[in-house]
């Protein structure tokens, strides 16, 4: 290998590291992004729903049943009523 060869792996290396290290801060920031992004969701569902994350699903669920309870309450009732 030349001199001239050398140098010019020394600075392909140098333009991979730079570009690799832009990437590096790149994913960085987007990481970070995402982190807050996640933590405001955490604390809303501890705020507003009185649960984790994970907890919220099951708590969709019992809302939902709930709500297809009561429906079905109201349809008796109506049905009640119509039939008077």
């Amino acid at each position: 290998m030349t001199a001239k060869e050398i140098l010019e792996q020394i600075e392909s290396l140098k333009s991979k590291k730079s570009a690799a290290e832009g990437r590096v801060q790149l994913l960085t920031e987007q990481l970070s992004k995402y982190k807050t992004e996640h933590e405001k969701l955490v604390n809303k569902c501890v705020t507003d729903y009185g649960c984790q994350p994970k907890e919220l699903k099951s708590l969709i669920t019992q809302k939902q049943n709930d709500l297809v309870t009561k429906l079905e309450q109201i349809e008796e009732k109506l049905e009640e009523l119509q039939g008077e």
